[in-house]
């Protein structure tokens, strides 16, 4: 059975594969919360919980981009609609899209930037979480919090609309 995350990480695929690029990138910087907060006993992250998870899971994907630059990255992307502030280690973030013309790009610093390709990136984020989700499923907080976690129920969500699909 699909879980709400796998649900989230086919989305994200859904709309890079599509040409959209902004949502996807929001998205797959937010996965660090969601997990974080998915094996919180309080069912939250913060931004302790963020860069603890990030460390662990994604860095070895990323190394030049630290957990600090990605929190700053993810705070930019979701409050302000800006590539962050990176003031910990580069001047700021540029993401290529996708273009089968040229070279893909994956945690590369090109003067004060970090380059990485918008797809590798959220590719990183959902394997990374793949991973995780997979070794961590069955603890008792993950059980518990990944029924909060938003999803699509087909068929709604009764009792308050059913017959017709509800994001919820």
């Amino acid at each position: 059975m699909e879980s709400a995350l796998d649900q989230l990480h086919s989305e994200i695929l859904g709309a890079v594969q599509a040409g959209f690029f902004v949502l996807p990138t929001v998205m797959s910087a937010a996965i660090p919360d969601i997990c974080a907060a998915l094996e919180s006993d309080d069912g939250r992250s913060n931004p302790t919980r963020y860069r603890d998870w990030y460390d662990r899971w994604v860095r070895n994907r990323m190394a030049n981009f630290t957990a600090d630059d990605c929190y700053s990255f993810r705070c930019g992307v979701v409050h302000q609609g800006r590539m962050g502030d990176l003031k910990n280690s580069f001047a700021r973030a540029v993401f290529p899209l996708p273009n089968p013309k040229t070279a893909r790009f994956t945690n590369c610093i090109m003067n004060d930037a970090y380059v990485c390709g918008v797809e590798e990136f959220c590719d990183h984020m959902i394997v990374s979480s793949k991973e995780w989700f997979a070794q961590n499923q069955n603890e008792p907080n993950v059980r518990t919090n990944i029924g909060q976690l938003m999803k699509i129920y087909p068929d709604g969500l009764r009792p308050y609309i059913s017959g017709l699909p509800v994001l919820a």
